[in-house]
């Protein structure tokens, strides 16, 4: 038994050893890599399976074959297993891609070189990849896409170089730009196309597209517009509406896009009743007062928002600066009503702290903190917030003006106001031209700034040179002496005119000294002005009224004038109104050659209209007259007629005229204009306008007789030049030699 269990141990042992050695024999005891030259080894050992102490298995080995090919670098993998003593070695034998050293490219025209070359450039000095070279075409197509080129078309070719290198070569065939040529909206049964077409920012191609850039195509914009005809449809109380996103095709030529908006109106509910609630600084019959949201009325969100700006403003105007005004609506989906609930909450009464100005590089604090409607420790007013930007906006200094406020948790009851703004360009130097019937064709130039050694001193230089007349101009204006609301201004100048039947030239120069009035918001200036004045190249034929202004005369006169400014923009006004009434004496105790007094009364008043337009009225309305009987300057009357009066007429003939029908000026004056201002392409801000026009000059008033009239129509831009005018007029009662029709284009101010 003994020598039996011998034999039957040792068998087992011989046994067991056999099974060890050929398990050692059929594992992976190295693996190795040949072949790869920029690939690193431990790239490719992470994508394989197979490991140095596992098994060895022909079906991993496929595998890792063809992972190791997934990679994109190799043209051709194999895998080599020899035997060792201790196992197998697995040697994956790799043929690499050619390397990629150069990339060529032709037939950009609308993007620059560095545009292509920054999509291009992942790919240089880089294993050749067709995947990664796919992506980089997809990318350049996508900016090309931006740019309106829907059709791009990029093939590429590559050139194998020596020492398994490459050169790529790009061929670009940009195609036609495509515009959006139609905008279709479907669903839209309450809400008309074409009020759904202003609403959105997007918008098809016209005439004027390659100077405003409509008809593009902006998928980020597309999203807010959807957002915008949400908006457009609960201002007319649809507020269950919705607004599936755009769906955009585009041509197989790709020069056109179509875009059609899917609209879900949903009922249209209207108020059934308004309510106020929380603190209450007034009764609430008083608060209702502000409340424009009516029941009985179709739901309007923004009639809401005004009512929430109305109490708001109430509130912040007396300290409260975090006063929350939050309309509680409920739905009746049933009878398709909402009651609104206005909740105010008031919070704590506040001051104005600390003050803090940025973006000023050159402009100092005290310029802009003479513009703040208020000072540091000052009741909080969200009104005074208001004007102070728009006082900086309309300084001119700035680009861009944000004020706002912001709470110091270590101080109770305050809050810090931050100025933050951006200096604009404040020199420039400007040639350009105006034309008239009168003057033909004339050259402007001018050289300004308006914000001399950051203390916001404006100094001017321009000159005029027409056909008939040069005017040369020095101006120096200190809007705020020693920041107080004093300003001050000095003129210095040299005019000279060509009438029908004589010359006048004038040089000299004025002090003008102004400030706010404590009334209505007046502002009152005096002006003193000093000038000589001569008259001459008269005529032989003239009449004997223009021949006894030969001559050169001391001008001595001052001016006391009144301005009432409540228009919401200087320069394109749409909204308020503007006064003005002057009165000017010459001679007499300021001595000099000319004895007279002026005064005229000007008004301007400016509605919104139907459509984004604006109906504007304006009325002027002098009398001049010298002292004593004495001779009356010619160069000092009004000459009633031309682009700044009654146009269709010529500078002056809608007044008195001599025996030789020429523009002798008059001592009155009546002018009325009336305008339809209309957009026409509002992301240039350019402007059509037509008008009416009424008046006359005349001596007395006993001979004002039958007014004057004109009609027309013109264009205006906003530029960065000023205001430009190109206006046509129509004389509606043509006499004697007088023109049917005037043109006149010029740059400058408007009523």
């Amino acid at each position: 038994m003994k020598k039996g269990l011998r034999i039957a141990t040792v068998s087992f042992l011989l046994v067991l050893a056999g099974v060890v050695s050929l398990y050692a024999q059929s594992q992976i005891v190295r693996i190795d890599i040949v072949g790869n030259r920029k690939v690193g080894k431990d790239a490719i050992l992470a994508v394989i399976k197979s490991k140095p102490g596992n098994p060895f298995d022909m079906a991993t080995v496929q595998e890792d074959l063809k992972a190791i090919y997934r990679m994109g670098y190799f043209k051709d993998v194999q895998a080599d297993v020899k035997n060792l003593s201790n196992g197998k070695l697995l040697t994956f034998l790799v043929v690499e891609k050619p390397y990629i050293v150069r990339i060529f490219f032709k037939g950009n025209k609308e993007l620059k070189r560095e545009d292509v070359s920054s999509k291009l450039a992942g790919l240089k000095y880089t294993i050749l990849n067709t995947d990664k070279i796919h992506k980089a075409i997809r990318e350049l197509k996508a900016v090309y896409a931006d740019k309106g080129f829907y059709n791009a078309k990029i093939d590429y070719k590559v050139e194998l170089l020596e020492g398994n290198e490459a050169a790529i070569h790009f061929t670009i065939d940009e195609g036609k730009r495509g515009y959006i040529k139609k905008i279709t909206f479907v669903g839209n049964k309450h809400i008309k196309a074409k009020k759904l077409r202003k609403v959105i920012h997007t918008k098809t191609r016209n005439w004027l597209s390659w100077l405003t850039g409509t008809g593009k195509l902006n998928r980020e914009i597309l999203k807010l517009d959807t957002e915008m005809i949400k908006a457009a449809y609960f201002d007319q109380g649809f507020l269950e509406v919705k607004v599936d996103e755009p769906n955009i095709k585009i041509s197989k030529d790709g020069k056109s896009i179509y875009i059609t908006f899917k609209i879900h109106e949903g009922p249209q509910y209207k108020v059934s009743s308004i309510g106020i609630r929380g603190d209450l600084l007034k009764p609430k019959k008083e608060l209702m007062k502000l409340v424009k949201t009516k029941a009985g009325k179709i739901y309007s969100s923004s009639v809401v928002r005004s009512d929430i700006t109305a109490l708001t403003n109430l509130y912040s105007d007396q300290g409260y600066a975090y006063v929350d005004v939050n309309p509680i609506t409920k739905l009746d989906k049933k009878n398709r009503t909402v009651k609104i609930t206005y909740d105010i909450s008031k919070g704590e009464i506040t001051y104005f702290g600390k003050v803090n100005i940025t973006g000023n590089l050159s402009t100092r604090d005290n310029v802009i903190r003479r513009d703040l409607a208020f000072v540091e420790g000052e009741l909080y007013s969200g009104r005074k917030l208001k004007v102070s930007r728009h006082r900086l906006k309309e300084s001119g200094l700035f680009e861009k003006v944000d004020i706002s406020t912001h709470k110091d948790p270590e101080k109770k009851n305050s809050v810090d106001v931050d100025v933050k703004v951006e200096e604009g360009k404040w020199g420039s130097v400007g040639i350009g031209a105006g034309y008239s019937t009168q003057e033909n064709l004339m050259l402007t130039g001018s050289i300004e700034h308006k914000n001399l050694f950051g203390r916001g001193y404006i100094v001017k230089l321009r000159g005029d040179m027409g056909s008939k007349s040069q005017f040369f101009r020095f101006s120096f204006v200190n809007p705020a002496i020693r920041d107080s609301i004093y300003s001050m201004g000095l003129d210095l100048y040299h005019d000279r005119y060509e009438y029908d039947s004589f010359s006048s030239k004038t040089s000299g120069g004025s002090v003008k000294l102004g400030r706010p009035l404590p009334w209505w918001g007046i502002y009152g200036s005096v002006r003193y002005t000093l000038q000589d004045v001569d008259v001459y190249n008269i005529d032989e034929t003239a009449s004997i009224y223009v021949k006894d202004q030969r001559g050169r005369r001391l001008e001595s006169k001052i001016l006391f004038n009144l301005i009432r400014d409540r228009r919401n923009s200087r320069l394109d006004p749409t909204r308020g109104s503007r006064e003005s009434l002057s009165f000017e004496n010459g001679g007499g105790p300021l001595g000099g050659d000319v004895d007279f007094w002026k005064t005229i009364a000007d008004a301007s008043w400016y509605h919104p209209f139907f459509w984004d337009t604006t109906i504007m009225l304006h009325g002027r309305v002098g009398s001049m007259d010298s002292y004593g009987g004495k001779k009356l300057l010619i160069t000092e009357k009004f000459f009633v007629g031309g682009l700044k009066s009654i146009r269709g007429f010529e500078y002056g003939y809608a007044g008195p005229r001599d025996e030789n029908g020429d523009a002798i000026g008059a001592k009155n004056e009546v002018i009325m204009n009336c305008e339809l201002i209309f957009p026409l392409y509002k992301e240039i801000g350019l402007k059509g306008v037509v008008f009416f026009d009424a008046g006359k000059g005349f001596d007395s008033w006993s001979d004002i007789g039958e007014i004057r009239t004109s009609a027309g129509f013109g264009i205006r831009w906003l530029s960065p030049m000023g205001p430009l005018r190109l206006e046509w007029g129509y004389n509606l009662n043509k006499k004697g030699d007088e023109k049917q029709s005037v043109m006149e284009f010029t740059v400058g101010q408007y009523f």
